[in-house]
């Protein structure tokens, strides 16, 4: 079962992959109705998060040339993600970019970090977060602590990667699966293993997941996932990340800002379970990104 769900995955992300660039012909057409309108256009980049916001000065079949606050550039539609037309009076469209978007408060979206980058987060102090990116769709991610009563044995551990796309506009589609378990366990730990997918409108960033853990040959009941992040101005975000245990009464919520900036960013949030409102986890962590 489990080797034709995966295979039956592959398939299907290899099919929306083929569908999923946006065409020099869509290219053109939008280039004709900026023109037309006299608008203004953003240009988003295939390998990397940046962007370009100015107005149009011409085009060919094969690359588009804007000026912009800094000059005069012309880029090749082999290397453009997407074109679409904007207004030069939305303050968001001259924000920097979200360099956060890969992660909830805990958990990971479905939308990947940009190639050779990664991020380092801090939880509680005693909790780190390491994630990497060498390339396109594959995360690396190493998560341990560093708890004072704990030798250095006992302090627990998690390997894992993650694989993202992004099939069509919009919307990112990505399998994980992490490793947990600490230096002298003679069990081997568990694994736990998720489907994610994020769909991204306008400022707000939806992601649902699905997962279920392993240890000796046992699997769990699964977890879904649902959360979100929506950026409400350029330096501040708000952040849910809730787990759910279907068919029981199990759930964890959570819901707090997130303090933005070009490279670092800061959480403050809580935990709770709906049904026990006395009991809230408060939730501190830092991020920098590298």
């Amino acid at each position: 079962f489990f080797k034709f769900l995966f295979f039956s995955v592959i398939v299907v992300f290899i099919q929306l992959q083929v569908l999923s660039a946006q065409s020099f012909d869509s290219f053109l057409t939008i280039l004709e109705q900026a023109e037309s309108t006299n608008s203004s256009i953003r240009i988003e980049f295939k390998d990397n998060d940046n962007f370009y916001v100015g107005d149009l000065i011409s085009y060919t079949q094969n690359d588009v040339t804007v000026e912009i606050s800094t000059g005069t550039i012309t880029v090749s539609f082999e290397k453009i993600e997407e074109i679409r037309i904007v207004n030069p009076e939305a303050k968001e469209d001259y924000w920097f970019p979200l360099h956060s978007a890969n992660r909830l408060f805990i958990y990971p979206t479905a939308i990947s970090s940009e190639v050779g980058t990664g991020y380092y987060q801090n939880i509680y102090v005693l909790f780190s977060n390491v994630s990497y990116t060498p390339i396109k769709g594959l995360s690396f991610n190493l998560f341990f602590s560093n708890i004072p009563e704990l030798i250095f044995d006992e302090n627990i551990f998690s390997f894992g990667l993650k694989y993202s796309l992004k099939p069509i506009k919009d919307v990112h589609l990505a399998v994980s699966a992490n490793k947990y378990g600490d230096f002298i366990s003679e069990s081997g730990g568990f694994t736990t293993f998720s489907t994610l997918g994020t769909y991204s409108y306008q400022n707000t960033d939806f992601t649902f997941g699905l997962g279920f853990g392993a240890n000796e040959g046992e699997i769990s009941e699964p977890i879904a996932l649902f959360g979100l992040q929506t950026r409400l101005r350029e330096r501040l975000s708000f952040v849910t990340e809730n787990l759910i245990l279907p068919g029981s009464e199990s759930a964890v919520f959570s819901a707090g800002s997130r303090f933005l900036g070009k490279r670092i960013s800061a959480d403050l949030g809580f935990f709770f379970n709906p049904d026990e409102f006395e009991t809230i986890v408060p939730f501190v962590s830092f991020t920098t990104t590298f």
